[in-house]
């Protein structure tokens, strides 16, 4: 019964490492296709923001949406 469990174990492990090494992320031409719109935002002074900063910062404003309410009226 241990046996199995291991052997179950190493099989999951397997599967797990063999999923994660066949994903690729990006190809290299998308990857060059970032990368030049990098340099091209660098240049105009556009900081950088990955995608992690950027959610990040989408969820901040969401935050501060519902969090602002309007009273009155403005003419």
């Amino acid at each position: 019964m241990k046996q199995r469990r291991v052997i179950v174990g190493i099989v999951l492990l397997a599967c797990l490492l063999l999923a994660g090494c066949a994903t690729v992320p990006m190809t290299y031409a998308e990857w060059k296709k970032a990368q030049d719109e990098r340099a091209r935002f660098a240049q105009a002074g556009i900081p950088y923001k990955s995608p992690t900063q950027l959610r990040d910062e989408a969820a901040g404003m969401r935050h501060a949406a519902q969090e602002v309410t309007f009273t009155g009226s403005h003419k």
